[in-house]
């Protein structure tokens, strides 16, 4: 489709059917997806050259497993202070200021996994959300500390075995696209 990526109702478009479509063709097979963009090719002269067009315009989504997704949504209800916006028995989604949590049923998921590239959330108060967390039935992992400058991080797991991540960054913002 020509200027596919110039139109604004694409991204909206992608979002609403191509993750059910992919699912839909797959089944139950599906372990892991990945996707992005490759280079676009130019032959506005005789050299042919790559120009490279941005595969990544930030995070947008961290996936956690559970056992019981029926407790890890209530649990996340209670931890977030919102209701998920998306509720199907394969992926409960958590619209979080713009940016996705989703949970998965997993049945093989370990009571306590090892981090495998922690997602950090975004928080004001990075000592109190991790003790409300605490509160909440997560243990800790790594107490929140000052990593430098004024940014704080730490860690938990979550009551369902996932490590959930904490920061209190006030030098990063979010740049418009």
């Amino acid at each position: 489709m020509p200027r596919q990526f110039e139109n604004e109702a694409n991204p909206d478009a992608h979002a609403r059917t191509t993750a059910r479509e992919i699912l839909d063709a797959v089944g139950d097979d599906l372990a892991a997806f990945v996707a992005g963009r490759v280079p676009a090719i130019s032959a506005d002269s005789q050299q042919t050259a790559a120009k490279e067009i941005p595969m990544f315009l930030g995070l947008m989504n961290a996936t956690y497993q559970a056992k019981n997704l029926d407790a890890a949504k209530a649990w996340y209800t209670k931890a977030l202070g919102v209701p998920p916006y998306f509720d199907q028995p394969f992926y409960v989604g958590f619209n979080v200021h713009g940016y996705e949590l989703g949970l998965v049923p997993e049945t093989a998921a370990g009571d306590k996994r090892a981090a495998a590239g922690v997602a950090y959330w975004n928080v004001a108060d990075a000592h109190a959300t991790y003790q409300r967390l605490i509160d909440l039935g997560a243990t800790a992992r790594e107490p929140v500390q000052n990593v430098g400058g004024d940014i704080f991080v730490g860690t938990v797991h979550d009551p369902f075995g996932n490590v959930l991540g904490v920061i209190q960054n006030p030098n990063f913002k979010i740049e418009p696209r």
